[in-house]
């Protein structure tokens, strides 16, 4: 216990300091000027992940033909709520399924094949260890909303971008929850996970991402992706840790196998390599009045990454001498 409290104090002292830095962070843009759109995001339109107005998207509802059997002729179209709830969300042409131990609220929504978004909710006690577990991030960061709950607002702006990358492939998104035991069974026995990585490398290394990955990230409400799996779990009601989760599934798509590129992460070249092209597809895929996320947040977490490794450095180097 006495590790999570210096572990606290550190953080917060950490956030504190860095205080002035997200003050200035959150009210400018930093580096979006004259800089050149990645790969990665080049088959992306930008304005698709900008919220329409509901105006513009009874427009387009209404140029389709399925629009006059569906209404009756006559309706206030600007007025009328069920118009406007069925057009709100960007899921036009998908299944829509409600989880038997969900709230209303808490729905399954299918489009195959490309992506799912399942929204559901920790067993209580898990989710208030999860609270307290998260403090340190909270601290280190200055926000709340770090590694706590997926709020609608943020959810919509997932689904924008995951309906504009048509490249985004055989996703999972798990929102505010993980399911260990349901992905650790998807593992071994869903068709496409077992063509893209030989059973030694899913039992050696996807497993322990999987099982345990999910596990730990239950108990600090944690975001990440699991390549072996294709999920990516998200907590954290910020859009740019979301797209930044989403830019390590876009990553890994370029290859046809994910466990060499995986275990490489090792080597902290690799690893900074991966988390900036994370980062970069988050910066160029935030909506307009986001893109502030990229400065008070993505660079702070790029900048962990940064430090930790510079830490094993120092210390690899003082073991060394005092041998």
């Amino acid at each position: 216990m006495g590790g999570f409290f210096e572990k606290l104090i550190t953080c917060a002292a950490i956030g504190i300091a860095l205080s002035p830095y997200y003050w200035y962070a959150s009210k400018n843009e930093i580096a979006y000027k004259d800089h050149k759109r990645p790969a990665l995001v080049e088959n992306i339109d930008p304005q698709k992940l900008e919220p329409q107005s509901l105006e513009d998207k009874l427009k387009a509802y209404k140029s389709d033909e399925t629009f006059i059997e569906k209404y009756t002729p006559g309706i206030p179209s600007y007025n009328n709520e069920i118009i406007k709830q069925d057009i709100e969300s960007p899921y036009q042409n998908q299944t829509i399924i409600t989880s038997k131990k969900s709230a209303p609220d808490e729905i399954l929504r299918n489009e195959k094949p490309r992506y799912r978004i399942i929204e559901d909710k920790d067993f209580f006690l898990f989710k208030w260890i999860g609270y307290v577990g998260s403090l340190p991030f909270k601290a280190l960061f200055m926000d709340s909303d770090i590694n706590n709950y997926v709020k609608p607002e943020t959810k919509k702006s997932i689904e924008r971008l995951l309906e504009a990358d048509n490249k985004i492939d055989g996703l999972t998104v798990r929102l505010n929850h993980t399911h260990p035991l349901q992905d650790t069974w998807r593992l071994f026995t869903d068709k496409d996970l077992r063509e893209r990585n030989n059973f030694f490398a899913r039992l050696i290394l996807g497993f322990p991402s999987t099982f345990l990955g999910e596990l730990s990230a239950k108990f600090v409400r944690c975001d990440y992706y699991n390549p072996y799996t294709k999920v990516a779990t998200m907590y954290s009601n910020v859009e740019g840790v979301a797209k930044h989760e989403l830019g390590h599934h876009r990553d890994f798509m370029r290859f046809d196998r994910d466990w060499l590129y995986s275990l490489s992460r090792i080597l902290p070249p690799v690893m900074l390599y991966q988390e900036w092209k994370a980062t970069k597809y988050a910066k160029w895929t935030l909506e307009e009045k986001n893109r502030t996320d990229f400065g008070r947040f993505l660079v702070p977490a790029y900048a962990t990454y940064v430090a930790i490794t510079l830490l094993g450095i120092y210390k690899f180097f003082r073991k060394r001498e005092d041998e």
